[in-house]
Parts: structure tokens; sequence; C-alpha cells
């Protein structure tokens, strides 16, 4: 399926370039707009900054990378090892995408056939050398005579810095992830433990979007991409707390993506500070880590 993905992007890749240059009718321009849409597919593929956290505009955009499909692939495949059904969707995707590139590629170059626009130009005879500009002032006024008249150079001068400005940061814009989905297992079902989940819930950086019964179902959410951490309220929390004694709630969060990893963590940390009706206040102590689909548990 790797493999098979990998060629399916490059496929992809050189439709859409083809598709531009067609398009354009120029090199340097058919060249400059496959610039700004390559550039930042990073950015757009959520790599850098989480799909999930980005504006309407980005999710959109990103919709019609093929990167972005590509890259669901390879981590689900080589960093997660999820079972291949897991990874059928971003895949029938991307070879969507591809098949899509390539038929409009096809039928751009057929339109261009019939009106004989590949038609070998003549460059026209008896044409008048213009004369060398005099001095100093005269050239610089012929260079920026023929920049402003030449589409390729206008746009990389001028129309380039005003779109980067706007196109560029739209991935990054939200800065801060905000309701990211978790997993609660609670094996204590207690008032604490119902607090606990109460707590994590109403907190703006997390929503408990999945209540699972076991760890197993839990994973399986976080496979699945419905949560990105499973925080685990084991039984006797409450006793323990009550005992006096440190009350320890392992977390396992999703290391595939570093930034979202230390979003869920840090903020079930820093929300699973509770206030007993007694007055006490307990730090529970965080566990983390999941690779390979394999939890392992680093205090």
């Amino acid at each position: 399926m790797m493999v098979a993905a990998g060629s399916l992007l490059i496929v992809a890749y050189l439709a859409l370039g083809a598709l531009l240059q067609l398009l354009a009718g120029d090199l340097a321009m058919g060249l400059g707009l496959a610039g700004i849409i390559v550039s930042p597919a990073f950015g757009y593929a959520g790599v850098g900054f989480p799909i999930l956290g980005m504006n309407a505009f980005a999710q959109v955009w990103s919709a019609i990378l093929p990167l972005r499909w590509y890259m669901a692939v390879l981590l689900g495949q080589a960093a997660r090892a999820l079972p291949l059904q897991e990874s059928v969707r971003p895949f029938a995707v991307l070879a969507g995408l591809a098949a899509i590139y390539v038929a409009l590629a096809l039928l751009r170059m057929s339109a261009l056939q019939r009106h004989q626009r590949f038609a070998t130009a003549v460059p026209a005879e008896g044409k008048e050398i213009a004369a060398s500009p005099r001095g100093v002032g005269g050239a610089f006024a012929a260079e920026w005579r023929r920049v402003l008249g030449t589409r390729a150079a206008f746009s990389l001068l001028f129309l380039g810095p005003l779109l980067y400005g706007i196109y560029y940061p739209q991935p990054y814009l939200n800065q801060i992830l905000r309701k990211l989905p978790i997993a609660v297992v609670d094996n204590d079902m207690t008032e604490l433990s119902r607090r606990i989940v109460e707590t994590l819930d109403a907190s703006g950086a997390l929503s408990v979007a999945v209540r699972a019964r076991t760890l197993a179902e839990a994973q399986a959410t976080i496979d699945d991409g419905k949560a990105f951490a499973a925080v685990e309220i084991p039984p006797g929390t409450e006793r323990d707390v009550l005992k006096g004694n440190s009350a320890h709630v392992p977390i396992y969060a999703d290391a595939t993506y570093l930034f979202m990893f230390r979003s869920t963590s840090s903020g079930v940390s820093e929300r699973i500070f509770v206030k007993t009706p007694e007055g006490w206040k307990i730090a529970v102590t965080t566990a983390f880590g999941l690779v390979a689909g394999a939890p392992t548990q680093c205090k």
C-alpha cells in the first residue's frame, strides 16, 4: 500500500503540474503557480500544525492536496502499524485525486490541440531592434518597463508577496489547539472519578468525545482518529485519595503528531487537579506513550 500510495502521489503532482502549465500557457507562470501550491503543502497537510486545529479554508484546501492523504497512509502504516483497512479511506482519496488531475490535464491538452495552440510559433520577420537606453536613468526606466510588461516577473515581484502573506499563514492562524477529542475509561465509577471526567470535558483544550469501557476500546478510537489520548481512572482512585495516598491516573497519548501529543498530555495534566469535598487538592500522576500501537507507561 505504501509503494502504491507513493506512486499515486508522484502521478497526482505530475498531473497537477502539467495542468497548471497548460492553463497558464507560459513556463514561468506555470512554475510560479506550481510553487505557490507546492511550497506550503506540508503546512496544509497537517505536518507542522494539526488539520483539526485549522480554519475552514485551510481544511478545505488541504483536502485537495495529494500530500495530505499520502501522509495519512504513511503515518498509519509506517508510524502506527494500523491494519490495512484503516488506511483505505485516505488511499482511495489519493487515488481519486490522481485520477481527477490526470483527467483534467488530458482534457485541457485536448482543448488546446483542437484550437491548434501547440503549433510552432514563427518569429516575426523584420522586427526592428529597440534602441539601447541612454544613461543610467534610461536603463533603469527601460528595465522597469520590461518588468511591468512581463507577466511572470510582475507576478513574482508584486502579486507573489501579497498572495504569500495571505495564503501561507492560513494553517497556523488559530495557533492554539482547542477541544481536542480524548477517550476516558472510568473504572472507578465514583463521585471523584465523575468529577475528573467533567473537569476534563469542561476544559477549553480538551473534549471527552468517547467514554470507553476498556483500554483496548479506547486505543481503537485513537487508531480510528476519533481521539488523540485515552485517560484511565483505575479502580480505587477515590479510596486512595481519601486515605491520603497518591492516585495514579495513566494517560495513553498518540505521539505520532508531537504538537498534538504535547497539547493533550499537558491539557490533561493541568486539568486533573481535583478539589475534594473535604477540601484536599490532589495531583494525579500521568504516564504517556503510544508507539506503533503498543502502549507503554513512563513515569
